[in-house]
């Protein structure tokens, strides 16, 4: 709440006594460094998507693409639509063992959608999510609900991105050609195990440092992580639609391979894709490009699809998820009272209350 108004009708059913406790005000920092960065990170996108390019034959990728049909690529957009109201749904699960914090499920998923949108345009594969804990505040919930519900929610989806390709790495262990492939897939398995074990210790770290301001901010992501696990309803629910939001990811990427003819089996894409997209979370390049593609373009010729296919497939993906977010653009467009003054960091008022 802002001067005693809404900015817009959340609908969330929890409101404490100030609305946002008060005008919050946010610093922009050192521009300079800021522009650095994002000149890095389009310097970065630009350079892997130049490598990937410079290895493929570009009439046979032109190739590729007049084989798709448009069937392929609206089936490939509507599972990602539908993977969008999934997420949704996981979040206002997550939500509920935050005391008094359970939004409706339209609002929710409204916000899910800008979260999306921003993932597929600000300058980091992870840049919506902090969009949409900014949008989340503006409803009404504390800063630190806001973002340890949107960080649980974006590391669920993770770690079921992890027990799916666990599950199927054994059944394409035969059909990886490089080793290196194999070993890197193997051992992120108790990469993930081990972050997970940390984020739950995060509380119990040393008195002698549990003063610093961010490190207070770490305990509470564990203290609200065990709050969720306690919960085993909830725990389940936000796995079961994890795994179904990441299999309608892998859905979409195999429904543009069938497209593009390509022959590779669905246990296949189970394994690869999820890898992918693990990738993808690395803040280096722009919404994920290039880092997509490189990734996929290494993980699928590992198992015998040429480079021109691969990097098409990729391509496609991530036309289709830009695609799968647009209404995410039109929402926050739509917002009349939509704040101008947003800040550079919409995280600020979290680290530094």
């Amino acid at each position: 709440m802002r001067n005693g108004r809404w900015r817009y009708p959340c609908n969330w059913k929890y409101k404490n006594e100030s609305g946002f406790g008060g005008d919050l005000v946010f610093s922009y920092g050192e521009k300079t460094g800021k522009w650095l960065l994002l000149l890095l990170k389009f310097s970065v996108t630009v350079s892997l998507i130049g490598i990937a390019v410079a290895y493929v034959d570009f009439e046979k990728s032109v190739q590729y693409v007049e084989k798709l049909s448009y069937g392929s690529f609206l089936l490939a957009t509507l599972s990602l639509v539908v993977q969008i109201f999934v997420l949704g749904l996981r979040w206002q699960k997550i939500l509920i063992p935050f005391h008094g914090h359970n939004p409706s499920y339209f609002y929710s998923l409204r916000i899910v959608f800008i979260g999306f949108f921003f993932n597929q345009t600000l300058p980091s594969s992870i840049g919506g999510d902090a969009m949409r804990a900014w949008e989340a505040y503006k409803c009404g919930l504390p800063p630190r609900t806001a973002v340890n519900s949107v960080l649980l929610e974006r590391f669920s989806g993770l770690f079921t991105l992890v027990l799916i390709m666990a599950a199927a790495l054994p059944l394409i262990w035969p059909y990886l050609e490089s080793s290196v492939i194999r070993w890197t897939l193997v051992a992120t398995v108790p990469l993930f195990a081990g972050i997970f074990v940390l984020i739950l210790m995060l509380d119990r770290m040393p008195a002698s440092i549990r003063h610093f301001s961010l490190v207070k901010k770490a305990a509470t992501l564990s203290h609200d992580l065990r709050s969720v696990l306690a919960n085993t309803e909830v725990t389940l629910q936000m796995l079961f639609l994890g795994i179904v939001s990441n299999l309608l990811s892998v859905a979409s990427v195999w429904s543009l391979g069938i497209g593009l003819g390509l022959d590779v089996a669905l246990l296949n894409y189970m394994a690869l894709v999820p890898a992918a997209i693990l990738i993808t979370v690395l803040p280096i390049s722009v919404a994920g490009w290039g880092v997509r593609e490189g990734a996929m373009v290494v993980l699928f010729t590992s198992v015998g699809v040429d480079r021109e296919a691969s990097l098409v497939l990729s391509l496609l993906f991530g036309v289709s998820m830009l695609v799968a977010s647009l209404p995410g653009g039109i929402f926050w467009l739509g917002d009349r009272s939509r704040l101008p003054d947003m800040p550079a960091d919409p995280l600020k008022p979290y680290l530094q209350d």
